[in-house]
């Protein structure tokens, strides 16, 4: 619920949500942790904050409805913009 309401907050769009009783094989909870990969590669994440990744998400989303290459209505690639410079 945690990533949810952080996500309506930041959208500030209602985004609803079906709660349901759990399935058998359900965790009980769910952590996502960046700790072994820190630890065992020295890898640091760009964001750590999830409100800072959902913020990152949702600009990204707004800037390319369409997803990755696709032309977005009103947008024009970085490869579209250097070809006619």
């Amino acid at each position: 619920m945690e990533v949810l309401e952080v996500a309506r907050r930041i959208t500030r769009h209602p985004i609803p949500a079906v709660t349901a009783a759990k399935r058998p094989g359900d965790p009980a909870t769910l952590v996502a942790s960046s700790e072994k990969i820190r630890g065992e590669l020295g890898w640091q994440p760009r964001l750590s904050r999830l409100e800072a990744i959902v913020e990152s998400a949702w600009t990204w989303k707004q800037r390319f409805p369409l997803g990755y290459g696709q032309e977005n209505e009103g947008t024009r690639s970085s490869k579209a913009r250097k070809q006619s410079n």
